[in-house]
């Protein structure tokens, strides 16, 4: 039994420690074309930056629920915030390289949960602000007309990542398995039979 728990008390961290990390997506001209790996509750997305306006975009699946653009957009405002894992990263410090920008010092990444009759689009927005201050906005739903403002903002589609089980997470699985058995088996070749 105290074998079981020294096993458990190794094995046990390194299942935990497998968590994935956002990862910036850049094509190979140097641009920011997305992040991979955004923890938004409960599940991790991929978020693809779309260049053009909204109307150029309309095609794509790029409108959700209310409560989704709200914590999609939380969860970009952690990632560049103090601490966060792109605070001063490239992507942080030079917005302009980030595909659908066109602003030099900032960068509105925008998440859309609905159009409205006029042709308005609805969503919720994190500010990306580059250069020595960085200042970082998560503003409440705007209303924005598509040429109206916000000629730099970012159009988001978010993709679910459902990646297969990794490799290594599979073979700590099946081992941590397998040596539970051996010592089953061992343990019950030494009970002398009744």
């Amino acid at each position: 039994m105290q074998k079981i728990r020294m096993i458990a008390l190794v094995f046990l961290p390194l299942f935990f420690g497998l968590a994935q990390a956002a990862t910036v997506v850049t094509d190979s001209f140097g641009n920011h074309t997305g992040i991979n790996g955004v923890q938004i509750g409960a599940s991790v997305w991929n978020a693809t930056f779309l260049d053009g306006n909204f109307n150029d975009n309309a095609s794509l699946p790029i409108i959700y629920t209310e409560s989704f653009a709200a914590g999609a957009t939380a969860a970009l405002l952690d990632l560049f915030s103090a601490g966060g894992e792109f605070s001063q990263s490239a992507i942080d410090l030079h917005p302009v390289d980030t595909f659908g920008c066109t602003g030099v010092m900032n960068c509105h990444f925008g998440t859309a949960y609905g159009v409205i009759s006029s042709g308005l689009v609805l969503y919720y927005d994190m500010i990306n602000w580059g250069g020595a201050d960085d200042v970082f906005d998560f503003s409440a739903a705007s209303w924005v007309g598509e040429y109206e403002v916000h000629d730099n903002l970012t159009w988001i589609k978010w993709d679910e990542n459902i990646s297969p089980v990794p490799v290594p997470a599979a073979i700590w699985l099946m081992g941590s398995g397998l040596l539970g058995l051996m010592g089953f088996s061992r343990r019950n070749k030494a009970l002398p039979a009744a």
